[in-house]
């Protein structure tokens, strides 16, 4: 239902027939963190697709998402490869990802951004929907959407859960 719901079906399909890799082609989701890591690597190409198909396509356009979704729609790619659910998420200590945040998202996410004064009571999942759901706010360009690699998203999810917890720094 999310994959529908969210039109991610207008692109993507079970089997060849859409504009957009088949479901049954991604890498494998062996849990929902690898979701959120490759839908990251795959929102320039979107918002290039977005711009390209839809061209005077705004934020309320761009396809939003709340952890259950990333839940729902990892659960749904493994079944149509054909995986067993991973039961067991594992994501690195949070400290590790102190130095991937700063190299790709401390640049903004500082003074009013800061992520440690803007979260409560989110799971890693609503990060990660949230990461992908401010995808439209981000500029365009070489840079904008570095490409990550599987750990150091585990890392940055990892770090940003724990920011919450831990909160601003006092004065």
């Amino acid at each position: 239902e999310a994959f529908r719901s969210k039109e991610c079906a207008e692109c993507h399909s079970t089997a060849n027939g859409r504009p957009g890799l088949p479901v049954s082609l991604w890498k494998d989701v062996n849990d929902p963190a690898v979701l959120v890591y490759q839908m990251w690597n795959h929102a320039a190409t979107m918002k290039e697709t977005f711009d390209a198909r839809k061209k005077n396509w705004t934020k309320k356009d761009w396809p939003t998402l709340d952890g259950r979704d990333f839940g729902d729609l990892a659960a749904y790619v493994q079944s149509v490869q054909k995986l067993a659910p991973n039961r067991q998420l594992s994501l690195p200590d949070a400290a590790s990802g102190k130095t991937a945040f700063g190299h790709y998202c401390e640049q903004c996410h500082q003074g009013p951004l800061a992520l440690e004064t803007r979260l409560a009571n989110k799971t890693f999942l609503d990060i990660g929907a949230g990461v992908w759901n401010h995808v439209p706010q981000m500029g365009t360009g070489a840079g904008v959407f570095p490409a990550l690699s599987e750990t150091d998203m585990r890392k940055i999810l990892a770090y940003v859960w724990d920011l919450q917890v831990r909160g601003p720094e006092g004065n």
